[in-house]
C-alpha cells in the first residue's frame, strides 16, 4: 500500500519559490497547503496584486480533478506528474531485471527485495519503476511544488510500495533516527550548459523550480555512504563529471545517462 507522509520538521530548507502561488478552483481550498508548505495564495483577481509586485511565474492549481502546474510566462502547457501515463506504463510493463539498467545499478536480482531511499525524488519516475520491480521505496523531496505534485501522482497508484516524505535529504540523513536502507539513490539536478538545448518540458520546469547546489550534493553523497547498507547509485548525464569528484566503484551506461555505483562504508 502506498504511503504518503508529511514531515514538516525541516521544510524550511526547501527554499520556497517566490514566483509560484497556489490557486483553488471552487469548491476546492488551498489554505491548508499554503500554510503547510509556505507558499502564497494567488488573489482571485489580478487587480488585487500589490502595486509593483511582479506576476507569478507559475500557478499550482487545485481542482476536483487534482493538482496541475500552470505556466504564466514561458508557454508551457499545464503539467502534472502522472504515473498512469501510457508512456510510463509501457516502460513499466517492459521493465525487467535483465533489461532495465536502473535495476542492474541498484543490484536487484530475482527473489530479492531491496529497501531503497530515493533521496532526490524530483518527478519520481525512477522510484515508480523500482517499485513496479518489487523494491520498497522511500522518496524524499524538499521542493514544496514537486512534493504536492508527487503526492497527487502517488494517490493514483496506492498499490505500489512507495512511502513519501516532504523532507530535505541532507537533514534526513543527518537525523540519528532515520532508517538505514539497502540502497540510496541520488539523481541531483545537473546544471545545464547554455549550449545545451532543454528539449523536455519536465527538465525546463525542474530547472525553473530547483537551483542545483554542487557543494550540498557532495555532502549528500558522503552522508549516503554512511547510511546505505549495500550501495549508493548516482544518476548522471553521460558526459558529466563524477558527483563531488568522487570516483565510483563502477558505472552502468545508457544512451543518455550513466549510473555511478559507490560501495557503502562498512
Amino acid at each position: 500500500m502506498g504511503n504518503i507522509k508529511k514531515q514538516p520538521g525541516d521544510s524550511s530548507k526547501s527554499r520556497p519559490v517566490k514566483s509560484i502561488a497556489l490557486k483553488a478552483i471552487p469548491p476546492c481550498d488551498v489554505r491548508e497547503e499554503g500554510l503547510f508548505y509556505g507558499l502564497p495564495i494567488a488573489p482571485e483577481e489580478e487587480s488585487l496584486l500589490k502595486e509593483g509586485e511582479p506576476p507569478f511565474d507559475f500557478l499550482l492549481v487545485k481542482s476536483l480533478e487534482g493538482w496541475v502546474l500552470q505556466d504564466c510566462h514561458h508557454g508551457f502547457a499545464p503539467w502534472c506528474i502522472d504515473f498512469t501515463s501510457p508512456t510510463l506504463q509501457t516502460r513499466a510493463q517492459k521493465a525487467s531485471l535483465s533489461t532495465e539498467p536502473l535495476a542492474k545499478a541498484v543490484g536487484l536480482s530475482p527473489g530479492k527485495t531491496l529497501r531503497i531511499l530515493d533521496a532526490t525524488g524530483g518527478i519520481g519516475r525512477d522510484s515508480f519503476i523500482l517499485a513496479t520491480l518489487g523494491c520498497e521505496v522511500t522518496v524524499l523531496e524538499r521542493s514544496p511544488v514537486l512534493a504536492i505534485l508527487l503526492q497527487e501522482a502517488l494517490l493514483k497508484v496506492p498499490h505500489l510500495p512507495i512511502t513519501f516524505h516532504f523532507r530535505d535529504a541532507v537533514e534526513y540523513l543527518k537525523d540519528a533516527n532515520s532508517l538505514f536502507f539497502d540502497v540510496i539513490y541520488l539523481d541531483p539536478l545537473f546544471p545545464v550548459s547554455r549550449k545545451t538545448a532543454l528539449v523536455k518540458k519536465e527538465m525546463q520546469i525542474l530547472h525553473a523550480l530547483i537551483e542545483p547546489s554542487p557543494q550540498e550534493e557532495s555532502l549528500l553523497l558522503a552522508l549516503a555512504q554512511e547510511k546505505a547498507l549495500q550501495r549508493i547509485v548516482v544518476k548522471r548525464p553521460k558526459q558529466a563529471p563524477f558527483l563531488g569528484k568522487s570516483s565510483p566503484h563502477h558505472s552502468i551506461f545508457t544512451k543518455k545517462y550513466r549510473f555511478d555505483v559507490y560501495s557503502a562504508k562498512k
